[in-house]
């Protein structure tokens, strides 16, 4: 399990903002889980240059799918990313769509999912990619707004704004991990 704590590093999100708040639990896998021991938290700070930083906490059991380790590392690199990080004026990366991202991919992503690519956006947003067995599924969070996304196969393409279809991308995350 994955835990947000404290508070959002802007507080004046919209109410259409996943946001996860004191103690809100962001992750929890459908995997069966064995304990190996007594769970115990442990923490993760994502810290930004200007100070600001948004801290998570995983509960740890033995059992937890790396994946999220794997993504907060690469959202703690991307942080530190300065103004310009593109050559051409990109925005470093947000704490807010950071903070977003946690709430996010703990109500979208099951635990089948394989590790995304995580890349930022110019606007500062974080977007997560899969690519694999010619599927694509692109879920791109920035600082405000909507939510968007793309998942597409060879035969048919779902695109839009907010939050996409559960269903959707559980098929999709299945495609992708079925033995070949």
């Amino acid at each position: 399990m994955i835990y947000a704590t404290g508070e959002p590093p802007i507080a004046d999100l919209s109410t259409r903002d996943l946001q996860p708040t004191r103690r809100t639990k962001a992750f929890t896998s459908d995997r069966p889980q064995f304990l190996t021991g007594e769970p115990r938290p442990v923490p993760f700070a994502i810290t930004f240059p200007s100070g600001e930083s948004v801290q998570i906490e995983l509960v740890r059991n033995g059992e937890e799918p790396t994946t999220h380790w794997l993504v907060f590392d690469a959202l703690q690199k991307l942080a530190s990313l300065p103004p310009g990080w593109d050559s051409y004026g990109a925005r470093p990366l947000n704490p807010r769509a950071v903070w977003r991202s946690v709430g996010l991919l703990a109500s979208i992503v099951p635990a089948i999912a394989p590790e995304p690519t995580v890349v930022p956006t110019r606007d500062g947003g974080v977007q997560f990619e899969w690519h694999r067995r010619g599927i694509d599924v692109e879920v791109r969070v920035p600082p405000v707004g909507e939510v968007s996304f793309i998942v597409a196969d060879q035969d048919v393409e779902h695109e839009g704004e907010g939050l996409p279809d559960r269903a959707l991308l559980d098929r999709a995350f299945s495609r992708m991990t079925v033995a070949a």
